[in-house]
């Protein structure tokens, strides 16, 4: 009885790690850039890097991240050089791979505040 349960335990083993070994093979060859197994999915805000909260719950669309972009190179080119690093980042995206992008509403708003760039335009346009 005791050969019968080891084998039945070691198959579930190598079944489990040859599937995750398998997801894992996968997305390397779609060129995601962070590994994910069966059982963890990673959800990382891409504006300030933490996870979500009961506060604070991660977003993800698609057309709010091409906005936040827009945005995020206007204001690189009105001289906010601190947004340079998240334009690159989300620049690297394909539009599939836009999909596994998340943020938090609170850090994208004050990026995409519409008042605010035209504060910055007004700044550049009277030295």
């Amino acid at each position: 009885m005791l050969n019968g349960t080891f084998y039945t335990f070691f198959s579930t083993y190598r079944t489990r790690f040859y599937k995750q070994n398998l997801i894992r093979h996968n997305i390397k060859e779609c060129g995601l850039n962070r590994q994910k197994t069966m059982s963890e999915d990673i959800k990382v805000c891409v504006i300030c890097k933490k996870g979500g909260a009961s506060s604070k719950r991660l977003v993800n669309d698609t057309t709010m991240i091409t906005d936040l972009l827009t945005c995020c190179r206007e204001r690189v080119s009105l001289g906010q050089s601190e947004y340079q690093k998240l334009t690159d980042h989300l620049s690297g995206f394909k539009e599939l791979e836009l999909k596994s992008v998340y943020y938090h509403s609170e850090g994208r708003k004050p990026i995409v505040n519409k008042s605010l760039i035209e504060r910055l335009w007004g700044k550049r346009i009277r030295p």
